[in-house]
């Protein structure tokens, strides 16, 4: 079953640092999210979110940690705080709540943009640096304002059930900014990563509607990225399963055929982990992915372990 897609072309710009700060002075309502996953040694994979829902001079923060092991969901954490505790910093990313520093963005002496997460209680915590190794880059979806960095270096802890473990590994970021109307003018959204060499391809889909379904795939490497029209790019739907009472992917292979690249995947979904929110349904995906991509310097192997999201509003 091929997708119908009638879309318009993702057309992604470069970033600065002030890009991923905040922007609730800049608006009256809206919902804007920081997200960061990990793969780790040990085979731990790690979420940590924050996510501001303003309306006039009042909101809701909430924030999230979730540890897999073998891409299964050993323990989370998920908090509600004051919104008259949060500190939120409109020039960098800066975000603190009730005095505890939560998220710092910086740009060290060396030129390289390093991130420090700190998120937790005495139970489950996280302790993380992260490195800017990709290009950051953002861009309009028909969902709202998407920024993403898709790869980093990631050193740090993770503290669960009383024992420390020292984490190594790589990591995405994204911060999407949408108006506090999205859930009622888009159905949702499937995103997702496969990490390659030297380089990531970030794909996704914003869907408004069964006919209408923003389709984008951005390659991003240490110095450059490119995004791809939406002609070049083909979601194929192998299969689906039924969660929540909803028709959500389970198997899909991705193509896309280019001057730059030619791309041949097959996703399929290893682990699947839903959570609930007011007024949405979330799945989180370890998904498997095996394919290959050949371009005019050679032809590399897929065979990775990413995370992917799908998000359904009502």
């Amino acid at each position: 079953m091929v997708i119908p897609i009638k879309t318009q072309t993702f057309n992604p710009q470069d970033i600065t640092l002030r890009d991923d700060a905040a922007h609730i002075k800049q608006r009256f309502s809206g919902i804007e999210t920081w997200y960061y996953d990990g793969f780790f040694n040990e085979k731990y994979s790690i979420v940590a979110l924050i996510n501001i829902l303003t309306l006039g001079k009042t909101g809701v923060i909430r924030t999230g940690l979730f540890i897999y092991k073998d891409a299964k969901l050993v323990q989370s954490l998920r908090q509600k705080h004051p919104y008259k505790k949060l500190y939120a910093s409109e020039e960098t990313p800066d975000i603190r709540i009730d005095g505890k520093q939560l998220l710092l963005g910086e740009v060290n002496t060396n030129g390289v943009w390093q991130y420090q997460i700190k998120m937790g209680n005495e139970n489950l915590s996280v302790d993380i640096k992260l490195e800017k190794k990709s290009k950051g880059w953002m861009g309009k979806t028909t969902l709202g304002s998407w920024l993403a960095i898709p790869y980093f270096n990631i050193t740090g802890t993770l503290r669960i059930k009383g024992e420390a473990i020292a984490l190594k590994g790589r990591g995405y970021h994204d911060h999407n900014v949408y108006s506090i109307l999205a859930p009622f003018k888009t159905k949702g959204y499937h995103f997702g990563n496969i990490n390659l060499k030297d380089s990531v391809i970030t794909w996704g889909r914003v869907i408004k509607n069964r006919k209408q379904i923003q389709t984008l795939s951005i390659l991003t490497s240490e110095k450059k990225f490119i995004s791809f029209r939406p002609e070049e790019i083909h979601f194929v739907l192998e299969k689906k399963r039924k969660e929540q009472r909803k028709n959500i992917p389970d198997v899909f292979s991705l193509k896309i055929q280019s001057n730059d690249i030619n791309l041949d995947v097959a996703v399929e979904t290893k682990a699947l982990d839903h959570i609930k929110m007011p007024t949405l349904n979330y799945w989180r995906y370890h998904t498997k992915n095996k394919g290959l991509l050949k371009t005019i310097t050679g032809t590399e192997e897929i065979d990775s372990v990413e995370i992917a999201e799908m998000l359904r509003f009502f």
